[in-house]
């Protein structure tokens, strides 16, 4: 088994869990490391914090840089002559995995998982994770340009989560990550989840921020192409909720925007059936009254989108910030 030291143990989009990172890794972690000093010399997960320079100072075989924003990490390593081969960048794929590890035992359990897309994390799981099968379902696979297809271990189908076409007491864990803000009837959705689990089965949801809460909460992306940061900067932060579709639509035209471009952004906003319109209130009110037992529930305050656009912009964002609290 490899030895491996973890690079950056402070709160990203999960709490690190160096159990799923032996696993994914196949490795043994005997060190965890960060540039944040105040860190150093601290015990996690039975593992202490050293500076980044005494990295040398051990026997290891891989570094594994789990920051999203791990380009400087990676140059940082390699200006510390540690070779390419011995860097591991924890793949996006395997995040949501890292945060269920605590929560779901894959190894020979049906597992289901709502809102499956393009299958990646199915495949993920059935390939790595030994379950005796996953099934993925997707309200809309030709959107993610797939269909329905199987392998040894996992499915991927057509599926409505308000409306599950499995028999009562089927799975032994549901996993769904991202989609709770695209479903329009949740408790309905979350009645489905409680039935088709075993007894003592568990449900796992994670990065649902609901639409109002999030400055990007709109989700545009147009037509034929991946989520575009140029977009973000045509839509103010949260103007999606305070700003009516004729303002929008006036601000849009005020910036030069494309006429068709406008449009397809109004047209998303204001009457897309993919994206609910719950209230933060709501959707944890909707989960609390799902009568599954509430093991965790957990928020992340702190959510900026400073890191979904450029550099030169973010000091605007800044700006604005700065301003609104001089207002109060």
């Amino acid at each position: 088994m490899n030895r491996a030291i973890v690079f950056g143990v402070g709160k990203n989009l999960f709490d690190i869990t160096t159990k799923g990172l032996s696993i994914i890794y196949k490795s043994q972690i005997i060190a965890l490391t960060d540039n944040d000093s105040t860190l150093w010399g601290q015990l996690i997960d039975d593992n202490t914090v050293i500076p980044p320079d005494d990295i040398n100072d051990l026997k290891f075989d891989v570094v594994i840089v789990t920051p999203l924003l791990s380009e400087a990490i990676v140059n940082q390593l390699l200006d510390m002559n540690i070779p390419t081969s011995k860097i591991k960048v924890l793949s996006l794929r395997y995040i949501p995995i890292v945060e269920m590890f605590s929560y779901i035992d894959f190894s020979n359990k049906n597992i289901l998982e709502i809102g499956c897309g393009d299958g990646d994390l199915t495949k993920a799981i059935a390939s790595d994770f030994s379950p005796e099968l996953i099934t993925g379902i997707d309200y809309n696979l030709a959107w993610w340009n797939t269909d329905e297809q199987k392998g040894d271990n996992w499915r991927i189908i057509f599926g409505d989560a308000t409306t599950l076409e499995f028999e009562d007491n089927s799975f032994d864990n549901v996993i769904s990550i991202s989609t709770l803000e695209h479903i329009s009837g949740i408790s309905q959705a979350l009645s489905e989840i409680r039935r088709v689990l075993k007894p003592g089965g568990r449900f796992f949801s994670t990065h649902n921020t609901p639409i109002w809460t999030s400055a990007s909460g709109h989700h545009f992306i147009d037509e034929n192409s991946d989520w575009n940061y140029e977009h973000l900067k045509l839509i103010p932060a949260w103007g999606h909720l305070y700003l009516t579709e004729n303002e929008m639509l006036v601000h849009l035209e005020e910036i030069n925007t494309p006429h068709v471009l406008a449009n397809r952004i109004i047209n998303h906003i204001y009457h897309s059936r993919t994206i609910n319109r719950y209230s933060r209130t709501s959707l944890i009110n909707q989960l609390i009254n799902s009568k599954m037992v509430i093991r965790l529930l957990s928020e992340d305050v702190s959510f900026s989108r400073y890191h979904l656009v450029p550099e030169r912009e973010r000091e605007r964002e800044r700006e604005r910030e700065r301003e609104r609290e001089s207002l109060r």
